[in-house]
């Protein structure tokens, strides 16, 4: 998905809408139309359809996003962990997501996992 999108709803511009962070089978949804994502900054349901963002229907469903994806995308990009992903400008929009301990707890694990590799 295309990096700096404005939102439908609120018009921030989302520095990265981080769909890699939904599982596969919501990822698939998301483009079916089955579900939407959430703004980071409003929480508002947004549509992708590959190309466009859209308001989602308020009887769309939101898919969650997933710290342990979160995680070992941060890892992979960069080599950092969430934690201080979530601290820079583009992470910044995504620290309410989740508590600081499970972050803490997702590079953990992550971090174990890639000891282990």
């Amino acid at each position: 998905m295309p990096p700096e999108r404005q939102c439908p709803s609120c018009k921030e511009v989302v520095p990265d809408w981080h769909f890699e962070w939904h599982a596969g089978d919501d990822q698939k949804a998301i483009y079916e139309g089955k579900l939407a994502m959430t703004c980071p900054f409003c929480g508002a349901g947004v549509t992708y359809d590959g190309f466009d963002l859209g308001p989602a229907s308020p009887k769309l469903r939101k898919a969650q996003r997933d710290i342990t994806k979160a995680s070992c995308w941060a890892r992979m990009n960069g080599g950092g962990s969430l934690a201080k992903y979530l601290q820079t400008e583009i992470g910044q929009p995504y620290v309410g997501l989740w508590s600081r301990r499970k972050v803490q707890a997702a590079d953990k694990s992550e971090a174990k996992k890639q000891d282990q590799d």
